[in-house]
Formats: C-alpha cells, structure tokens, sequence
C-alpha cells in the first residue's frame, strides 16, 4: 500500500479562517463511462458528427486506419499525480502567510518554518490545485485534442487502442513540463 500525507489544517482551526464562494467542478465516474461511451460510439460510425454544449456542430470521419472492428476496442488509463500536488508551489505575494510553527516537546520551544509547497488538506490549497487541475485538462482536450477529465488530481483518458500509447505519450510529456 502507498501512503501518501494529508495535513489535517482543520485540527487547529485554519480551515476556519478562509473561505471561497468558488468551486471547482471536478468531474468522476459518471465522466469517465460518458467519455467511454462518446468515443465507441464516435469510433463506431463511419461519419461522425458531435454537438457541444455552445451549440456549434463537430464533423468528421473515422480515420482509414481503423477498422469498424478495431475502433470498438477502447483503451483507459487513470493517471494520478499524487506528487504533482505538493510540488505546486505557493505565491511569492503570499510568503508572510505561509508560516507555520512546529513544538518540539523536548527543548520547549517553537521552531517557525515557511511552507513552500501548498499544504494538502488546506481549504484553499484544494481549491488553487483543482483550477491548475482544470488547466492542464483545458490544455489536454482544446490544445491537444486529447478527451481527458479529472477528479482532483487523477486524470482519465480514454481513446481508441490503435492511438493510445501515442495518446499517453502526448499526456506525459505534458505533465513532465
């Protein structure tokens, strides 16, 4: 098993000092299953036409390398940037905000540290990771062309399996950078 640290910033009350009206919608299974079911049913049809949600239509037809038969055959993959999180690092304008203070028992003292990273399990922080987890899906799906979602910092993608170790290649060179 893989343990990974979540700081609990609602033990001492600092999840009681912020708030946001914002949220971030971040998308799960119900996602996943419709992002599986548009691609069969896209790869499925010789002509494929798609409505979006502003209403503009999307045409095009399934590419000559895939037969009916291998375009049915769909590849997923979730990927988890479980250390993406810490290493996401805080504002420069927020330095002063980022102190925290540690009691060592044994001398009876204090010691004071600056956060570097943003903390997991702080309210905000959770907030300032899903906006960069929508970018980089916004950056995959409309720069790329790569249909992926995201559940905080896991993200799905599903393509034909004719396309998708250059599809995952795609994905992972993104999130090297």
């Amino acid at each position: 098993d893989v343990f990974r640290p979540c700081d609990d910033y609602s033990a001492f009350g600092q999840n009681g000092t912020s708030e946001s009206d914002e949220t971030i919608n971040t998308e799960g299974p119900d996602n996943i299953v419709g992002l599986a079911k548009a691609w069969y049913r896209a790869l499925s049809a010789e002509q494929v036409r798609m409505i979006l949600s502003d209403g503009s239509i999307l045409r095009g037809t399934r590419h000559r390398a895939l037969s009916r038969a291998e375009a049915r055959k769909l590849r997923a993959r979730l990927i988890d940037l479980e250390k993406a999180y810490k290493q996401i690092a805080q504002s420069s304008e927020d330095e002063h905000l980022a102190i925290f203070a540690l009691y060592c028992s044994d001398t009876d003292e204090w010691a004071f540290f600056e956060a570097l990273a943003l903390g997991f399990g702080a309210r905000n922080a959770v907030l300032g990771f899903n906006i960069f987890a929508r970018a980089l899906r916004f950056l995959l799906n409309t720069g790329l062309w790569l249909p992926t979602s995201h559940l905080f910092d896991d993200f799905s993608h599903v393509d034909a399996e004719g396309f998708s170790s250059n599809s995952c290649a795609t994905i992972e060179s993104l999130f090297e950078l």
